[in-house]
């Protein structure tokens, strides 16, 4: 059964305000996807679009779609943009087993401390790579997966729906039937080292 929205909650009207009226950098300048564009939006109607920081700074409240960069509508102002069911991603709300699990990935003997994020989003785009990763390419990647929240709201739950969490643990899992003998715990990091 869906669940068809007829207008967002206030508290999702004020922060789409919020960032809307403050020109909220971050908001305008990364995306999960990785293709930023500007303020990325959702609409009621299922429709995926963004403002342009120009546009912004101008308070000429146009929204393009995101995929085809078609103009979705022109608005007059915040609250007309907001009046008709646009509103800015809010924060992700994530599962408590994901939070967990990202902390547990943050922790010391999962951390490359001297990762490059660039290098980092190349590796886990390739699956071949994934497949014969070592502990510590792992590592790498799993730093590259925590870190990104912090620079882009919902960069977690990106991870986990492109597949990336997935393959890396079917790679650790493989690892772990080549080298049943190592415990991969915090007391034998040495061994990778």
């Amino acid at each position: 059964m869906n669940v068809v929205l007829k207008e967002w909650r206030k508290d999702q009207k004020a922060l789409t305000r919020e960032i809307l009226e403050r020109i909220d950098i971050a908001a305008f300048s990364f995306a999960v996807s990785g293709r930023n564009k500007g303020c990325t939006l959702d609409s009621l109607n299922g429709s995926f679009g963004y403002v342009k920081l120009q546009d912004a700074l101008d308070e000429n409240w146009k929204i393009y779609d995101f995929t085809t960069d078609k103009l979705l509508g022109a608005y007059g102002s915040i609250d007309n943009l907001i009046e008709n069911g646009v509103y800015t991603e809010s924060f992700p709300e994530y599962d408590p087993l994901v939070i967990d699990f990202f902390y547990t990935a943050a922790s010391d003997f999962w951390t490359d401390y001297n990762y490059y994020p660039g290098k980092s989003q190349k590796m886990l785009q390739n699956e071949d790579f994934i497949k014969t990763a070592s502990l510590q390419n792992i590592k790498t990647m799993l730093t590259y997966c925590v870190r990104g929240e912090r620079f882009s709201d919902g960069h977690w739950g990106a991870m986990i729906k492109k597949g990336y969490i997935k393959q890396l643990f079917e790679r650790l899992i493989q690892i772990q039937f080549e080298n049943p003998e190592i415990n991969y715990g915090p007391d034998n990091e040495d061994l990778f080292e």
